[in-house]
C-alpha cells in the first residue's frame, strides 16, 4: 500500500533509519519515489493501513510522541447506553436507521447539511493522490482522509436521494443492486450485509457503494457512515463481487477496530466544519453485540527470563503502552484495534516487546545442553535415505502446504480440506496429494531450461483421516523412464534392508484421478501393504502444466512413521561360495503392455539355479508389437559345465516366451 512519507511525518517523528526500522519490524519498504513510499503490509494487521497504524508501530519502536489529527467530538455528556437497547439514547432524538444483523457489529450515521463550499485542502489531495485515491468531491473526500488516517471505512449517502427509513439488513437470495463502477444490475449472494432504504439498496456494507443515493455536486444533505462488520461475512462478499478488494475491505476483512466508529466521525466532524458543512441532526450509534474487554496477565519475571535480559517493569509497562496495551489490575488490556488477531496469551505481548526492542539485541545465546540424546531408529533411517537421495544427484526441496483452486482440480484425491477464511485465494485448499506440486516443480525447471530434475521432499498430506507425512520424489531427464525409478527404490530398500515385493497394475487400481500413467506404474508391497506408488506422471496432468516433451516419473511413500519403522528382515549369515558364480544375458520378445518386471520374476520363482535376474537393456520397437527386452541372469555359485549352463538358458527363454504370450 502507498503512503504519504510528508503526511507520516505529521503523525510521528521519522528516525534518520526509518526505512531498515520499517524492515525491522515487518513492514518491507517495496519502493521510495520521492514522498511516495510503498509498504508490503502484513497479512493479518488491519490496523496497519492508515497513517495512526504506522505511527504506532513506529513509536513502538522509537518512543517518540504520536499527533492525533484534531477532532471535534459527537458523543455529548447526555449519550448512553440503555441496557434495554443496541442503540446510544439521546433524550429527544430520532434514529435513522435499524440495526437487523449481527454481521453489521456496529453502525452509526451522522447528518450534516451544506452552507458554505471550500475546496478540499491541498495538505489532504496530496495524502489522497498519493496513496492512488481519486480526489472526487470535498464531501466524498472527507470519508477517504478518515479512512487513511484512522484506518476507518467511511461512506455518505445523499439523504435528499433516500426514501422512508436505513435499514441495515442481509440480502434475500436474486435481489440486485447497481454496484459503483459496473455495468446495470448486479445479483448480490444471499445473506450480503447491504445498507438499504424501503426501496433500495444504496450500499454493499464493507466492500462497495451503490448508484441511488450516491453524492454529488448538487447534494446538499448527507449523512456520515462509519461502521464494524464481521470480518468472514466482508471477505466472502469481497471475493464474490470484486476483482480487486477496496482498502475498506482488507481493512475489514482482517477485523476493524469499533472505537474508530466514534473516533472517525468526530475526526470528519471536524473535517465538515472547516468546509462549510455544519450538523443536521445528532450522532445515531448502534451495536448487533459488544466486543467484551480482554486482558492478558503476564508479569516483569516471565518477560526477563523468556527473554534473558535486563529490563524493568516499568519499561515493560512504557514499551507495551505504546501499542495500545494499557496496564490494569487485570493484566494488560488488549487494545480495540488487535482484538481480531492477538489471542490472549503471554507469548502475543512477548512479541510486541521483541519488535520494540528489536530482535537484534535480545539475546542470541543457545540453550546449554548437558546430555545428548542418542539417535532413534527412525532417525537413523530417516538419515540413511537422506544420504541415498544425495548420492543419487537428487535435491531436497520445500513445497508449498497450501494450494490453489486450480491444484485442487488436478488432485487425484477427491477430498480436500478448504481453509474458510483464507486470505489469499492461491492458498486456499490444505495439500492432500504430492503429485501435483510435482508436475508443477518439473514445469517450472523446464521453463527456466532445466530438463535434468532429481527433487525430492519429507511433507505432510491433509486428507479428511487426518495428517500424513509422505516421502515423494520427481525425476526427469532425457534418457529417464519408469524404470530409473523402479531402480532407484529397489537399492533403497535393499540398502534398509526391508522386505519388499513390487507390483503391477492399472494406476485406476489406487487413482480417482487421472495422475500416473495406467500402464507404465507400480506399487512397493511391504508385508501386505501398499506403501509407495512410483510410475511416469499421466499425460493429461503433464498437459496441465503444458510439459509437451518432457515424461518425468514420480514416487511417493504414502506413510512416513510406516517407513522409517519398519523392522528390517533377519539375514542368515552363508559363508561365500569357492566357485565364482556365472553370470548370462538372455534376450527375451515381450509384447508391448506387458510388463517386462514380471517375465524376472516368473524365472526367478521357477529356475532354483538362478540366484538374480535384472533388466539389462530394453530395444524399443515401434513399429512391431514387441520390445526385446535383455536379462542378466545370475548362476547360483556352484560347479556348472556348460553344456548345462547352455541346455538352461534355452529351457528359460522357451519357458519366458510361453509365459509372456
Amino acid at each position: 500500500m502507498k503512503f504519504f512519507l510528508k503526511t507520516l511525518k505529521t503523525f510521528v517523528d521519522l528516525p534518520k533509519d526509518w526505512i531498515d526500522l520499517m524492515e525491522d519490524v515487518g513492514l518491507e519498504v517495496k519502493t521510495v519515489d520521492g514522498d511516495i513510499i510503498n509498504l508490503e503490509l502484513l497479512a493479518n494487521r488491519g490496523d496497519h493501513y492508515c497513517y495512526m497504524g504506522l505511527a504506532r508501530e513506529i513509536s513502538g519502536r522509537t518512543g517518540g510522541k504520536i499527533t492525533i489529527p484534531k477532532s471535534t467530538p459527537v458523543m455529548q455528556d447526555d449519550h448512553e447506553y440503555d441496557a434495554d437497547s443496541k442503540y446510544i439514547k439521546t433524550p429527544g432524538q430520532k434514529h435513522l436507521f435499524e440495526l437487523e444483523t449481527d454481521k453489521c457489529i456496529a453502525f452509526s450515521l451522522t447528518p450534516y447539511k451544506f452552507k458554505k463550499h471550500v475546496k478540499t485542502p491541498a495538505n489532504y489531495t496530496e495524502m489522497l493522490t498519493a496513496s492512488g485515491v481519486n480526489v472526487i468531491l470535498p464531501a466524498i473526500d472527507v470519508t477517504n482522509v478518515v479512512l487513511l488516517e484512522y484506518g476507518q471505512p467511511a461512506h455518505i449517502y445523499d439523504a435528499d436521494k433516500i426514501v422512508g427509513k436505513i435499514h441495515v439488513r442481509e440480502t434475500k437470495k436474486g435481489e440486485m443492486a447497481a454496484l459503483l463502477f459496473h455495468e446495470g444490475m448486479t445479483e448480490l449472494p444471499a445473506g450480503t450485509v447491504v445498507i438499504a432504504d424501503d426501496e433500495k439498496i444504496l450500499c454493499v456494507g464493507g466492500v462497495i457503494g451503490c448508484h441511488g443515493a450516491d453524492v454529488d455536486e448538487n447534494t446538499t444533505n448527507i449523512l456520515f457512515e462509519t461502521a464494524l462488520f464481521d470480518p468472514v461475512s466482508i471477505r466472502r462478499t469481497e471475493r464474490a463481487l470484486l476483482e480487486k478488494p477496496t482498502i475498506a475491505a482488507q481493512i475489514f476483512e482482517r477485523g476493524g477496530d469499533i472505537s474508530a466508529i466514534c473516533a472517525g466521525a468526530a475526526r470528519a466532524h471536524k473535517l465538515y466544519s472547516d468546509m462549510g458543512w455544519e450538523p443536521n441532526g445528532q450522532f445515531c450509534f448502534a451495536r448487533s453485540k459488544r466486543i467484551e474487554k480482554q486482558y492478558i496477565e503476564m508479569s516483569g519475571d516471565y518477560v526477563r527470563n523468556a527473554l534473558e535480559i535486563k529490563i524493568t517493569d516499568k519499561e515493560i509497562d512504557e514499551r507495551l503502552a505504546r501499542y495500545g496495551f494499557e496496564k490494569t489490575p487485570g493484566g494488560y488490556m488488549i487494545p480495540t484495534w488487535r482484538v481480531w488477531d492477538i489471542k490472549g496469551t503471554r507469548a502475543d505481548l512477548i512479541e510486541e516487546l521483541c519488535r520494540s526492542i528489536g530482535y537484534n539485541n535480545l539475546s542470541s545465546r543457545l540453550p546449554q545442553v548437558t546430555i545428548g540424546a542418542e539417535p532413534t531408529s527412525a532417525q537413523l533411517r530417516k538419515s540413511e535415505i537422506d544420504s541415498y537421495m544425495v548420492h543419487n544427484g537428487f535435491y531436497e526441496v520445500f513445497t508449498d502446504n497450501l494450494y490453489s483452486p486450480k491444484h485442487a482440480n488436478m488432485s487425484p484425491v477427491a477430498d480436500h480440506i478448504a481453509l474458510e477464511n483464507s486470505v489469499d485465494g492461491g492458498y486456499a485448499f490444505m495439500k492432500n496429494n504430492a503429485i501435483v506440486q510435482a508436475a508443477e516443480l518439473v514445469a517450472k525447471n523446464i521453463n527456466v531450461k532445466n530438463r535434468e530434475i532429481r527433487c525430492y521432499e519429507w511433507g505432510k498430506v491433509f486428507q479428511k483421516d487426518g495428517e500424513h507425512n509422505v516421502l515423494w520424489g520427481v525425476m526427469n531427464g532425457a534418457k529417464i523412464s519408469p524404470l530409473d525409478v523402479k531402480g532407484l527404490l529397489e537399492n533403497l530398500m535393499k540398502d534398509l534392508g526391508i522386505e519388499y515385493s513390487i507390483e503391477y497394475g492399472n494406476a485406476a487400481d489406487f487413482c480417482v484421478k487421472p495422475c500416473i500413467h495406467p500402464t507404465r506404474c507400480g506399487k512397493i508391497v511391504s508385508k501386505g501393504r501398499e506403501i509407495c506408488i512410483f510410475g511416469e506422471i499421466h499425460p493429461v496432468l503433464l498437459a496441465e502444466w503444458d510439459i509437451k516433451n518432457d515424461l518425468p516419473v514420480i514416487f511417493e511413500f504414502f506413510d512416513c512413521e510406516e517407513l522409517l519403522n519398519l523392522a528390517p528382515r533377519k539375514i542368515k549369515y552363508e559363508s561365500p561360495s569357492a566357485t565364482i558364480a556365472s553370470v548370462r544375458d538372455v534376450s527375451v520378445a515381450v509384447p508391448y503392455g506387458k510388463h517386462a518386471g514380471d517375465v524376472a520374476e516368473f524365472i526367478l520363482k521357477n529356475f532354483k539355479e538362478i540366484a538374480d535376474v535384472k533388466i539389462a537393456d530394453v530395444f524399443e520397437k515401434p513399429k512391431e508389437s514387441v520390445r526385446n527386452v535383455t536379462y542378466t541372469l545370475a548362476f547360483v555359485p556352484r560347479d556348472f559345465k556348460t553344456d548345462e549352463i547352455n541346455a538352461l538358458i534355452v529351457k528359460i527363454m522357451q519357458d519366458a516366451t510361453d509365459f509372456i504370450k
